[in-house]
């Protein structure tokens, strides 16, 4: 979307924004969180791949320029642009609401699954769990790593096929809720944090 979607002038939503995320957010949540979009930008209509990886560095934030950051402005880059328009930005936001178990089952199956969009590959898992777990600061070692992969697909590559598919991984999740926890944002935290 880049530029398409424009968010208009300072304070503006885009026309359409309010009944497109009704049910999601609120019309003052929709205008923060449009304050923060336009914070995280040199322009007024879209966020580059650059600006977007200078966040994080919060507590529990992603270090910036991280792989997870990374992925996830990829995911939220819904026309592949390597630019965020405002409706991308909320559509991706929406992914990590209290409420879209279901999107966020999507969303973070999306993170994983890099060589295969249908299926998480064990590359796929180590590279990003060792990335989240680095930047968490916590110290595994590359065999420590490897085993965790190891069995995560032990117990969840049910059909035996050395991936995880997405019906797997939704399986898993639902009885692992805590998979999700790190992908749940507070919006008003969120809005008070620019």
């Amino acid at each position: 979307m880049g530029n398409k979607g424009s968010k208009g002038g300072a304070g503006a939503l885009p026309k359409g924004c309010v009944e497109r995320y009704r049910g999601t957010f609120s019309e003052p949540e929709l205008q923060a969180l449009n304050g923060v979009f336009t914070s995280l930008g040199s322009k007024p209509d879209f966020v580059t791949v650059a600006e977007f990886l200078t966040l994080g560095g919060g507590a529990g934030a992603a270090a910036p320029g991280s792989l997870f950051l990374q992925r996830v402005f990829k995911l939220f880059d819904a026309d592949a642009d390597g630019k965020l328009s405002f409706d991308e930005f909320l559509g991706g936001v929406r992914s990590f609401a209290p409420a879209s178990s279901d999107a966020k089952v999507r969303f973070s199956f999306r993170l994983y699954a890099q060589r295969d969009a249908e299926r998480i590959s064990p590359a796929d898992l180590r590279e990003l769990l060792a990335a989240v777990l680095a930047q968490s600061g916590v110290a595994l070692s590359a065999p420590e790593v490897d085993s965790v992969v190891r069995l995560t697909f032990a117990q969840h590559d049910a059909d035996k096929d050395g991936f995880i598919s997405y019906a797997e991984y939704a399986h898993m999740c639902a009885e692992n809720p805590a998979v999700l926890r790190n992908l749940t944002i507070n919006v008003q935290e969120l809005i008070s944090s620019a």
